[in-house]
């Protein structure tokens, strides 16, 4: 028995050993696959991401977006860390609100501000740390692991809560919902993906903002397609053109050095299936899908 409990505490603590370097919270290249159901309402699936830097309140903040898969990207607000903790400057509010706290141990409370009233003083809602240990990712390596009493749900350093980016905003919501996170992925590597069964792939979708005034500025035809489609711009020649499956890896990429359009591109190797072409300008990124039949 003795040596049962000694195999177990050296395993935690060589978990914890993997994770003690701090991993900061992503302000680039970060995309969080988020699963929602409402009671009485179609379930769905949405996903956060970051593109750019914006100065509020004389400070400065990564730009946060939303895109529920319906072709409507949102802008959210602004997020920011500093010592560890992760601000977050909602579009709709005038002050900061505290997301995450990463410094805290076991037996630190923290209060959760209410998105949904859009009021700092409003409600009292409080999680408590109950024991910190360490999760192993998709690229096998370790992450600290903050698990909280059953107001929360853990929280994975450098990604956020296991119940959405914004967990914050729920813990006040008075619907009959369900929110949970799908997968995180940043610089094109999947981290994280729950092992929950939602029926849903982990990205069905490219989210990206679209730099462009007007992204109609770039076509794909035919679409659907069998063997090739042409990527044109009216206005803008194309630079560059990444093509994504389902679960966000990119299974095509072309430079393009000439600036040329439009331009031809293979697909006839692709199994069938939803595809996500992002094309690069020189304004900017513009996200297309396209059906490969």
């Amino acid at each position: 028995m003795k040596k049962i409990i000694l195999f177990f505490a050296l395993l935690a603590f060589y978990m914890n050993a993997k994770a003690q370097q701090y991993v900061p919270f992503p302000d680039s290249n970060a995309y969080w696959s988020e699963y929602y159901s409402n009671y009485g309402f179609p379930n769905y699936k949405y996903t956060y991401f970051i593109r750019g830097d914006t100065i509020l309140d004389s400070l400065s903040y990564h730009k946060l977006y939303s895109d529920d898969s319906a072709s409507t990207i949102s802008y959210i607000g602004g997020l920011r860390e500093n010592n560890k903790k992760v601000y977050l400057f909602y579009s709709h509010c005038t002050f900061n609100i505290l997301l995450y706290d990463f410094n805290l141990n076991v037996g630190d409370s923290m209060r959760l501000s209410c998105l949904e009233a859009c009021d700092s003083t409003v409600g009292e809602f409080y999680i408590k740390v109950t024991s910190v240990d360490s999760v192993l990712l998709e690229d096998m390596t370790y992450r600290k692991r903050i698990n909280y009493n059953n107001i929360g749900s853990p929280w994975i350093e450098g990604i956020g809560s296991m119940d959405g980016l914004l967990y914050p905003y729920y813990s006040c919501s008075t619907c009959m919902c369900f929110f949970e996170s799908v997968c995180f992925k940043q610089n094109d590597t999947t981290l994280y993906i729950n092992t929950n069964d939602y029926n849903v792939s982990c990205f069905n979708y490219i989210t990206s903002i679209n730099e462009m005034t007007n992204n109609d500025l770039i076509t794909i035809s035919p679409n659907p397609a069998s063997s090739e489609i042409t990527v044109s711009g009216r206005q803008e020649a194309v630079g560059s053109i990444d093509v994504y499956n389902t679960l966000g890896e990119k299974v095509y990429t072309s430079p393009i050095t000439d600036n040329r359009s439009p331009i031809t591109v293979n697909i006839a190797a692709l199994p069938t299936g939803m595809y996500f072409a992002e094309i690069g300008t020189a304004k900017g990124k513009v996200e297309k899908k396209f059906v490969k039949e």
